[in-house]
């Protein structure tokens, strides 16, 4: 937490540290996503980190500070090209339309499936919601024709531009999911894509919850 978003971009600026905006942000909101150099990262914490204040979420482009579940929030290539080049929007840096777009789709579909409210396969489920109006703001800001509907979709539109969630990410999703005892059912439909062990300890977790543990050992054997 820091003391306000005018002190925090106050020292970006001053320290030349690169970064961006991620997702839409105004001075009314509690809360901040930002991408930064991840050098960056422990120095921001020392220097104006409080217990109180405007909540800022830090990722690093590495992941090797402010890593989410173990990897970098984003694809490195995309947060590379992220830092790199961004623009500016309300005295704010931002990534380029293009990019803010993708990470968006890779935030939705892998790190906010369920509560973005945007349905599996049937687009008549997807359920409105903050999420789905930065969605539909950024497909008209960037003019795209013919917009993903469902996750199923988003998915295949990233694996398109070479951002697909990776086997390893995914599995440490899930994971941490099943850590908390949450239920994230796109991750496992899209782990079903993938031979593996992950794929037994989901349906072991599944048969011991309804002690069927001795029918799925009968039945592997």
């Amino acid at each position: 937490r820091v003391h306000s978003h005018q002190q925090l971009f106050a020292w970006l600026k001053r320290e030349s540290v690169p970064h961006a905006v991620l997702r839409y942000f105004d001075e009314n909101d509690d809360d901040i996503d930002l991408l930064v150099e991840d050098e960056a990262i422990p120095f921001l914490i020392t220097q104006l980190g409080v217990r109180r204040g405007l909540k800022v979420d830090l990722y690093g482009v590495a992941g090797v500070h402010g890593d989410y579940h173990g990897h970098p929030h984003l694809p490195k290539s995309l947060g590379h090209r992220i830092l790199s080049n961004p623009r500016h929007r309300n005295g704010l840096q931002v990534p380029q339309l293009q990019d803010e777009y993708l990470a968006l789709l890779y935030h939705l579909a892998y790190h906010k499936p369920s509560q973005s409210g945007i349905a599996f396969e049937k687009p008549e489920k997807t359920i409105a919601s903050k999420y789905t109006a930065m969605l539909h703001a950024l497909e008209n800001e960037c003019q795209i024709p013919n917009p993903p509907t469902t996750l199923t979709e988003i998915h295949k539109e990233l694996l398109a531009a070479d951002l697909g969630i990776t086997y390893d990410r995914l599995r440490r999703y899930l994971q941490h999911d099943f850590s908390l005892h949450h239920k994230t059912m796109f991750h496992a439909r899209l782990m079903e894509t993938y031979p593996g062990e992950l794929n037994l300890y989901v349906i072991r977790e599944v048969a011991i919850r309804h002690e069927m543990a001795g029918a799925l050992l009968e039945a592997l054997e």
